[in-house]
Parts: structure tokens; C-alpha cells; sequence
């Protein structure tokens, strides 16, 4: 994925601001993350957690985390699930998070961001945050929603967050420019990150590309992947104002159990 050497350059460059780009609190910002700070930021799964819980339930088995950073998240997933896989593409964050959370139960896992680091229908649940945005586009994305669906056990469910954004058929006309406008928008964004990767590699900042996926269009991907459940949801997390929209997918189970 070309957004990979982004994420292996955040785990050299600023583990934690590039989990929590939160501004002032880069590591040679005004106020930059301590461990304490940054970790507490995990209590946001709380809030995921609820939504999961009222929509579909989860297995509280073996979670594979995509994306896990510096286990911001992955420390409060320790307390919920038997097992969890700890997957990302960058061995910097993977070794912060290890040297610094100590719950057995975790496995620290690089992944090579195509292919999820997991057998066939071995997992019982995916979850991911603040990860498929930075994805190059939304066929990266919706191509690790088919790994989703490989990993998970039958009755298995994941919580993916992800941006989402809606046009109103309401208004077929502007509805049409607006989404033409925004696939000019997406192109254009595609070639930034390209230049900005270059600069990258000559030791520039590092990158972080955003991309959203339109929600009616999602729906009908998820559908062609093969996903039985489909729920939509905004969640707010610690109290901010601005809604985490996510997808909660469930596998089919033949058997009915």
C-alpha cells in the first residue's frame, strides 16, 4: 500500500502526534505528548465499545487491531478480549507500544498493510481507528474490508471507523456536480501525496493523506463484498464535538449459531 512509507516515516519521525495530531502537541511543539497523555486517549474505546455492543455485540475471543500505532487503543483492547493481534505497518510504533504496554495477551504484529496477518476464519473480531482515513483511496480501503471478511469467523463482526461523507439525491442535479467535484477533489489529493512522499524520501515531514468514502456507495461495496449485518453509525468519543463515523460488519454464518 502507497501509504505505508508514511507510517514507517511517523514511527521514526513522531510516534504519538502521528496517532494524536493534535496541534502544540508534536514532540518539539509547545506541549508535546507524554506517555500518561497519550495512552489515556484510549479511553475512547468506551465509546466504541457501547456502539458495538447496542448494535451487534462482539466475541470477546481473538480482536485483530489494524493499525494499532503506539497501542493507544490496543492497551484498553487487552482488557476486553483473550486475545489480541496488535497489526501495523511500522516497526517503530509496534516497538514504542511493546517496550511500553505489558498485557500478555497481546500480539505485536507488522503487517504489510495489503494482507491481514491472520489464517482464514480464525478471528472473532476486527476492530480499527482513525486508520482506513489515511488509506491511499477507497479501492485500498474496501480491499481490506475483503480481508475482513477472510480473517473473521463465521458470525464474526468488525468496527471499522472511517470518514464518510453523503450527497442529497434529494437533488439529482447538484448531487451529480457535487459528486464529480469531489472525484476531481480525490484526484488532486492523489497527486499531492504522491509529491509529498517524494519530498518524504528527501527528508521532508512526513505525509498524511485523507480520503472519505461516500456512504451510499460504501453500503453497496460492503454488500458486494459479501457482508451479511451492515450498520452505519456515528460515535462521539471523550466528549468531542466532531462524530467518528463507522461501519460495523458482521460475517455471514451458514450455520445459524
Amino acid at each position: 500500500m502507497k501509504s505505508n512509507s508514511e507510517w514507517q516515516a511517523w514511527g521514526k519521525f513522531d510516534p504519538l502526534w502521528g496517532v494524536a495530531s493534535w496541534s502544540g502537541r508534536e514532540r518539539q511543539g509547545a506541549n508535546p505528548w507524554t506517555d500518561e497523555e497519550f495512552y489515556k486517549l484510549g479511553d475512547d474505546w468506551d465509546d466504541f465499545k457501547a456502539t458495538w455492543l447496542a448494535l451487534s455485540g462482539y466475541r470477546p475471543g481473538t480482536i485483530l487491531e489494524i493499525g494499532s500505532g503506539a497501542g493507544r487503543i490496543t492497551r484498553k483492547l487487552a482488557e476486553d478480549f483473550a486475545v489480541v493481534i496488535a497489526s501495523d505497518v511500522s516497526p517503530d510504533m509496534l516497538e514504542y507500544a511493546r517496550t511500553r504496554i505489558k498485557a500478555p495477551n497481546i500480539q505485536w504484529t507488522l503487517s504489510n498493510g495489503d494482507t491481514l496477518p491472520a489464517g482464514d476464519s480464525s478471528i472473532d473480531a476486527v476492530f480499527s481507528c482513525h486508520v482506513f482515513q489515511h488509506f491511499p483511496n477507497n479501492a485500498a480501503q474496501i480491499a481490506t474490508f475483503r480481508e475482513i471478511l477472510r480473517i473473521l469467523k463465521p458470525g464474526g463482526s468488525a468496527l471499522i471507523h472511517l470518514p464518510m461523507h453523503i450527497f442529497p439525491d434529494v437533488n439529482h442535479r447538484f448531487c451529480a456536480i457535487a459528486r464529480s467535484g469531489y472525484q476531481a477533489f480525490a484526484w488532486l489529493s492523489t497527486i499531492k501525496a504522491a509529491i509529498r512522499r517524494s519530498l518524504q524520501h528527501l527528508g521532508g515531514k512526513p505525509y498524511m493523506h485523507g480520503v472519505s468514502y461516500e456512504m451510499q456507495k460504501l453500503v453497496t461495496d460492503l454488500r458486494e463484498v459479501g457482508f451479511g449485518q451492515i450498520h452505519l453509525a456515528c460515535v462521539t468519543v471523550g466528549g468531542a464535538p466532531a462524530p467518528h463515523t463507522c461501519a460495523l460488519v458482521q460475517k455471514p454464518d451458514p450455520s445459524g449459531i
